[in-house]
């Protein structure tokens, strides 16, 4: 048996300050990720590095996929670096890489220091494809916008990701998402013509129909005792035990978590709902991460946004998500300064426990510190209407309802 090595490198991200290894992917630490995924690939995890036999070595920033640790340990001792333009361009913002395509993952010799330095570099391709955005997610077209042309997504079962920033969190949730859907698809593709006739049949059987919208709906891993309303629409989508959605909500391309509960008339999209996180009625989620015990209200609806563990978003909150022309600034992961997204297309990140009040507005690419309370101006909200008139109109000054002084008319002819 093969055994794998992690590096700890005790990195944080801002705003939660966890260590690296407790990030949310897939509602599951990352380091709980990792291991599955050298598990799945008959590598074994161990506190101590091997003496006398090659080893795998990795840090607990990265995230990976079996199937590149299986292609890794297949060839040539050294450490892996991606050469994949199109890959580097649409993943490497904020990446902390110690050059391009430099990932923190190893095929190492019997008896080697559990380094990266010093290791030598071993060029791999990485099995992908490019998938048109639109394929992926409704991609927002308007000339006002200033974007040029939209790149498109490098998808595949053998993938990598260092992670260094909360935009990171979002983007591998979504590697994460995408990964599972590609992985179910090339099973069926080189699955025998007779296992291909039997899966078509079992789902026609399942959807009684050949109504593609149908046929979709049976495409869900489901597990027993979760409660979903015969009128909701759930498709592509992971919906664990004890989870609730109800009537006419909408659920693409999602994994809802343990517990977690979704109101009617929701709409959620390519995102995860954490283990009990909340979305009251009519809540809008799209391409977001929901970590356990956020309650995410109904609001302007969110986009590429990331709630903390047991955060609060009232009804009527607003994450703004596009910028018009330039890519958004987001704060370092340092604290200090800002850096550049590399994206016209990204919400906020909020941090454990914040509450967030009514008519609050956040700009695109901020974060939120944990254990924040932010509450919008009182300026307009009514707080006492005092002897204002009742038949007149009255607008909100300072918090008291103040009649509206009207405009003196001039008559034409003594305009002068």
């Amino acid at each position: 048996m093969i055994k794998a090595f992690c590096v700890e490198t005790n990195k944080t991200i801002n705003p939660f300050g966890d260590g690296i290894g407790k990030t949310r992917i897939m509602d599951q630490p990352l380091s709980e990720v990792q291991r599955n995924a050298l598990n799945d690939a008959g590598v074994t995890w161990v506190d101590a590095v091997p003496d006398d036999e090659p080893f795998f070595l990795f840090s607990d920033r990265t995230w990976f996929t079996s199937e590149l640790v299986e292609k890794i340990i297949a060839g040539d001792y050294g450490r892996l670096c991606v050469k994949n333009s199109h890959w580097l361009s649409s993943t490497g913002a904020l990446q902390e890489l110690d050059g391009p395509g430099m990932y923190e993952m190893a095929w190492m010799l019997p008896g080697a220091r559990p380094e990266f330095e010093t290791c030598p570099v071993v060029v791999t391709e990485l099995d992908l494809r490019a998938v048109d955005p639109d394929d992926v997610v409704t991609a927002v077209k308007h000339p006002a916008l200033g974007i040029s042309e939209k790149q498109p997504f490098w998808l595949g079962t053998e993938m990598v990701f260092q992670m260094d920033h909360w935009t990171h969190i979002l983007r591998v949730n979504h590697l994460s998402m995408s990964y599972a859907m590609e992985k179910g698809k090339r099973e069926f593709t080189s699955s025998s013509m007779f296992k291909k006739a039997l899966k078509i049949t079992r789902l026609l059987m399942k959807s009684r129909s050949i109504n593609k919208w149908k046929v979709m709906q049976q495409l869900n891993e489901i597990e027993k005792g979760a409660d979903i309303h015969p009128t909701a629409v759930v498709e592509f989508s992971t919906v664990k035990k004890g989870a609730k959605i109800g009537a006419f909500s909408v659920v693409r391309g999602c994994y809802i978590g343990v517990e977690a509960v979704i109101d009617p008339y929701s709409i959620v999209q390519m995102s995860v709902v954490g283990r009990k996180a909340y979305l009251p009625t009519r809540a809008m989620l799209n391409l977001s991460v929901a970590y356990p015990g956020a309650m995410v209200s109904s609001g302007g609806g969110y986009q590429m946004c990331l709630f903390g563990r047991d955060s609060f978003m009232a009804f009527g909150a607003t994450i703004l998500d596009l910028s018009f022309g330039k890519s958004i600034p987001v704060c370092a992961n340092t604290g200090e300064g800002l850096a550049d997204s590399e994206t016209h297309f990204l919400g906020a990140a909020i941090g454990h426990r914040v509450k967030v009040g009514n008519a609050v507005r956040i700009n695109s690419g901020v974060s939120v510190p944990n254990d924040a309370f932010l509450v919008a101006s009182a300026e307009a909200l009514l707080r006492d209407w005092d002897d204002a008139p009742i038949h007149d109109a009255v607008t909100v000054r300072d918090g008291k309802a103040t009649p509206i002084q009207s405009v003196k008319r001039v008559p034409l002819a003594s305009r002068g």
